[in-house]
């Protein structure tokens, strides 16, 4: 199996939020798991900017796996930036490498593999070569 990987310098590409008041949990700060809905949301903002319009309905995607590190609390009304960064496609997985930012200020990072999906049968579906090239291309 092929594993095309983006050359140096990947694309980023970034996605406002904006802490509401039903992301903050007990402690008063942003709970952890809305940093996955966010990612999602992201990943899949990312896909529908950069995929060709037949496969935004064709393709549904699945998160495998996430690696989260915390590193600075977040609150109600701030405003921050996920910058996703596809890394690589093999198969029917895509790789992806994430910052959450408020301002320059660091406040997460993510390392997530998704998996993609026939949306008609819910089956893995592997990305075509030629769309693999396309997107890690950009």
């Amino acid at each position: 199996m092929d594993i095309l990987t983006r050359p140096p310098g990947p694309t980023l590409h970034e996605f406002a939020i904006t802490a509401q008041a039903d992301d903050i949990d007990f402690m008063g700060h942003v709970n952890n798991a809305r940093y996955l809905n966010w990612l999602q949301a992201a990943v899949l903002d990312h896909w529908h900017k950069i995929a060709p319009a037949a496969e935004h309905t064709a393709t549904l995607w699945i998160a495998l796996r996430h690696d989260i590190r915390y590193l600075k609390p977040s609150y109600v009304g701030q405003r921050m930036t996920i910058a996703v960064q596809l890394l690589e496609l093999k198969g029917a997985r895509a790789t992806y490498r994430s910052t959450v930012k408020r301002g320059a200020e660091l406040i997460s990072t993510i390392d997530s593999m998704w998996c993609s999906l026939n949306a008609s049968n819910l089956k893995p579906r592997r990305i075509s070569k030629a769309l693999v090239k396309q997107l890690l291309s950009l």
